[in-house]
């Protein structure tokens, strides 16, 4: 339960960071449930990009995205000061475009509250042309490029644009896993982000 709660503070913490943060990567101290400082640093970026739907088309999103050193990736999607409302009945695939015309699909697990989550797997073929990639590869083409452009439609039919500016954010990477003493970041399992409370 302590655990879900903390979950819950990172949470908040990202929606409020990516509202208000410049430059567009920074690297934060995390806080306990009574905002004293631990042990733990966590890296913020932001993007921004439109959202359509059956209703409207082309409305202002702002992203935020997490990484943290036990819980790994987190997006969050906020339709212009509300979050997203994602069905959370299946997962989808955040596609993505480099600079240079590659593309990729990453496997996402969409929870409540506009949050979306990179698992492992399912790497697997998923149809005649098609393979997932591994999230550690979204992590290098953050590294190498100067912008990724992302695409996600969820189950209704709801789609997401956005481009996710590069700059900075191996430097910031670099001292968020320096500060945290990992290696790399960790990329939870299906099972697990299934778990995380609505």
């Amino acid at each position: 339960m302590r655990f879900f709660y903390f979950f819950v503070l990172l949470t908040i913490s990202l929606f409020s960071s990516a509202q208000t943060r410049q430059p567009v990567w920074s690297v934060e101290q995390q806080v306990d449930k009574f905002g004293d400082p631990i042990k733990s640093w966590y890296l913020m970026g932001e993007a921004k990009g439109t959202y359509s739907n059956k209703i409207v088309s082309d409305k202002p999103l702002t992203v935020g995205i997490g990484f943290y050193p036990d819980l790994g990736a987190c997006f969050i999607l906020m339709e212009g000061n509300y979050k997203a409302n994602l069905y959370t009945g299946y997962n989808f695939s955040l596609d993505v475009k480099t600079p240079t015309g590659e593309e990729y699909g990453f496997w996402m697990v969409p929870r409540s509250g506009g949050r979306f989550f990179p698992c492992l797997g399912p790497t697997k073929k998923i149809n005649k042309h098609e393979y997932w990639d591994e999230f550690s590869q979204f992590i290098e083409l953050l590294k190498k490029e100067k912008y990724l452009k992302c695409y996600l439609i969820d189950n209704k039919y709801q789609s997401y644009t956005f481009k996710i500016d590069c700059i900075g954010f191996t430097k910031a990477y670099e001292k968020f896993l320096r500060l945290n003493n990992i290696e790399s970041l960790p990329i939870l399992s299906t099972e697990f982000l299934y778990n995380i409370p609505e």
